[in-house]
């Protein structure tokens, strides 16, 4: 399980399971373009900062600042924000069954106001005790029920919105 992550917005752009990247078109010739591709069928995410601003009409990502990572024993990421007076750990992991991701965000500070973005697609439908379904079937967002999710449309899509915690957890499953 594999994933591609936008370290200046904080957003997830990719998620896939098998090998992981093809580089050769990275290296080869003049390196046109720089870009890998997945060796796994790839669904795209909308790869936007998880912090939500309502009434937008489009996202402000200025203020989103990324401070480094750290690593776990495992060698695993935490990717380190801060958002105006707000400090935001980011941690994506593999699920042990290899069914998908969980994302821990976890945030210090006064979190009033403050909106988290768990998903966007064409489509977000609830099916009940947390679960999701995104886009046309293509993965689901599995949440604690409690969290009080909502969905949205925003610039002719919808989101999937929780209002910020101390710590949010969710996973991704396709």
């Amino acid at each position: 399980v594999h994933y591609s992550y936008d370290l200046l917005q904080g957003g997830l752009l990719q998620v896939w399971k098998g090998d992981f990247l093809n580089t050769t078109e990275m290296w080869y010739e003049r390196g046109e373009p720089q870009t890998a591709t997945a060796l796994g069928a790839a669904i795209t995410l909308a790869g936007n900062c998880p912090v939500y601003i309502p009434n937008q009409s489009k996202d402000s990502v200025t203020d989103y600042q990324y401070k480094g990572y750290s690593l776990d024993n495992k060698g695993l990421p935490t990717f380190n924000y801060a958002y105006h007076q707000l400090k935001i750990t980011d941690r994506i992991q593999a699920l042990e069954n290899g069914n998908g991701l969980k994302r821990s965000i976890n945030i210090d500070g006064d979190k009033q106001n403050i909106i988290i973005r768990i998903a966007q697609a064409s489509s977000i439908k609830s099916i009940g005790n947390g679960l999701f379904i995104a886009g046309d079937h293509q993965y689901f967002i599995s949440i604690d029920p409690s969290m009080n999710a909502k969905v949205e449309n925003y610039l002719g899509q919808q989101v999937l919105l929780v209002p910020a915690s101390a710590s949010i957890a969710y996973t991704i499953i396709w």
